[in-house]
């Protein structure tokens, strides 16, 4: 059951990711993202296009974080050896289609750059299930919460 849940996550979030990188970005809705965030970008006195960069790349790092994160449950249910090496492996390839195919977009480009901060991205949260799982299933495991689950360690 949980490796159905696992990859319904994965998959979702995947499907989710594709479905923002399919959306055409008109230069009208660039412009009213900007104007809604022109305030907070003066408050900070930062210029407004760098600005956007930075929410640009908050926004890659965040999707594959999390893509990262439920491709480690998955593949860790299924006890192959190096899970969070193959979430954070199909991360980067997901990355790589998923500049490929935007750049078959509209008003949308391809780029190196959002590919490594995807791989960033993904990275960190390769590292933070490894992390969550030292940490977290030592405990579970002494009080009897958790067994065989994407928390426990090799």
């Amino acid at each position: 059951m949980n490796r159905v849940l696992y990859f319904s996550f994965a998959l979702v979030w995947t499907a989710l990711i594709f479905h923002n990188s399919l959306q055409p970005g008109t230069a009208e809705q660039i412009k009213e993202a900007s104007g809604l965030l022109s305030g907070l970008f003066s408050l900070f006195g930062i210029n407004p296009k760098t600005g956007s960069a930075i929410i640009s790349a908050g926004a890659h790092a965040f999707e594959f974080f999390f893509l990262a994160v439920f491709l480690a449950w998955f593949v860790r249910s299924l006890n192959l050896t190096r899970p969070y090496f193959i979430s954070w492996s199909l991360s980067l390839l997901l990355a790589v289609f998923d500049e490929f195919v935007q750049g078959y977009v509209p008003t949308r480009v391809s780029s190196v750059s959002d590919v490594l901060i995807d791989c960033v991205g993904a990275l960190f949260g390769a590292l933070a299930s490894y992390t969550a799982g030292r940490l977290f299933q030592p405990r579970f495991s002494e009080i009897g919460i958790i067994r065989n689950s994407f928390l426990q360690t090799p």
